[in-house]
């Protein structure tokens, strides 16, 4: 299996790590881009461990713990030699 992510979250993360840096200078940025990344680690460890998303069977998600912030993703099986 492998983890995919919507082709806009990266453009959502620098638009969102860019707004806490303006709003609350680096220090709250960088909390923003650790948060993020753990979220990132967890799916990565153990991607069914979060609820689905929207009642759906197709997309989980995760909230960020301090921001209003949602990662949503789904798994994909891989085929051979991939």
């Amino acid at each position: 299996m492998r983890v995919e992510f919507h082709p806009a979250l990266q453009q959502d993360f620098k638009d969102a790590l860019d707004h806490y840096e303006r709003e609350g200078g680096l220090h709250l940025a960088e909390r923003f881009e650790s948060e993020f990344r753990g979220c990132l680690k967890a799916i990565q460890a153990a991607p069914r461990r979060f609820s689905f998303y929207l009642k759906g069977k197709v997309f989980r998600r995760i909230r960020l713990e301090s921001f209003p912030f949602l990662l949503v993703y789904r798994e994909r099986r891989t085929q051979f030699g991939s």
